[in-house]
């Protein structure tokens, strides 16, 4: 999603010398690139990545042990209540425990690459002095599952700014995941959903779109004020075809769209 933004935000700035734009794409976030070192016998708790994002992880040298758990309904439940603990009160049991039947092991070895689909809880062990190249990205086909896990983030982040047993800080977090959402539905998915009113997973983007963005919400180094927020909501609503349920989705993108004037 970040890449195809950088794209279409590139190529207007390219024609507009735009400096909304240019600060848009300064600030973009950049999590695609990481190069990661981990000591021999280094250990990572139990998480699910930043904002559920995917993730690729090749292993240049060296040896990973992934412990791997899939984003069920259940499983994620166990793991929103565990992250929203906090410190200084005693947790029940271990989340490696309580998801104990859940645990796929995976070795990966140099040379080879991980590809991890969003959402999958996980836990890592480095049983030797390793070297990895991997990176953090967002999908349009998990949308929903990442806003969920966003959400889990910002009410964690908000107990860490009222309470200082809050267990994660900002850094822990996607920073610029809203200005993204933002961006894609005003520079993409307005646009999309133009050519294409008919189309099912365009169409699902905006519902999901409609449902988890709120205008009023801030963040630190907002791309847009409040009012623009409502704008692009409202814009957005022009250009949605009334859907009342999923069996009105499906007949919808079966039906054939007018061809446009030439």
């Amino acid at each position: 999603m970040i890449r195809r933004l950088e794209g279409i935000i590139g190529d207007k700035f390219m024609e507009s010398g735009s400096e909304n734009l240019k600060k848009k794409l300064e600030s973009m976030p950049s999590y695609m690139k990481f190069l990661l070192l981990s000591m021999k016998n280094s250990y990572t708790d139990v998480h699910i990545d930043f904002s559920a994002t995917s993730v690729f992880y090749h292993v240049h040298t060296g040896r990973k042990i992934f412990y791997v758990a899939p984003p069920t309904e259940e499983n994620l439940k166990a793991y929103e209540e565990w992250e929203r603990w906090e410190k200084g009160t005693e947790r029940e049991v271990w989340l490696g425990k309580k998801l104990f039947d859940q645990w796929t092991r995976i070795e990966i070895s140099a040379g080879q690459t991980l590809m991890m689909p969003s959402g999958f809880i996980h836990f890592v062990f480095t049983p030797e002095d390793c070297v990895v190249i991997g990176g953090n990205f967002l999908l349009d086909r998990f949308l929903k599952l990442q806003f969920r896990l966003s959400k889990l983030e910002e009410s964690c982040l908000e107990l860490y700014r009222t309470s200082p047993t809050g267990q994660i800080n900002e850094t822990h977090t996607f920073e610029g995941f809203r200005n993204v959402m933002w961006a894609t539905i005003e520079f993409y998915l307005i646009p999309q959903l133009i050519e294409n009113p008919k189309k099912k997973e365009l169409i699902e983007m905006g519902m999901i779109f409609l449902e988890e963005m709120n205008a009023g919400q801030r963040i630190s180094q907002d791309w847009y004020s409040e009012e623009e927020k409502k704008a692009i909501l409202e814009k957005l609503k022009g250009v949605m075809p009334r859907v009342s349920n999923r069996r009105h989705l499906e007949n919808l993108a079966l039906e054939p769209v007018a061809k446009k004037p030439k």
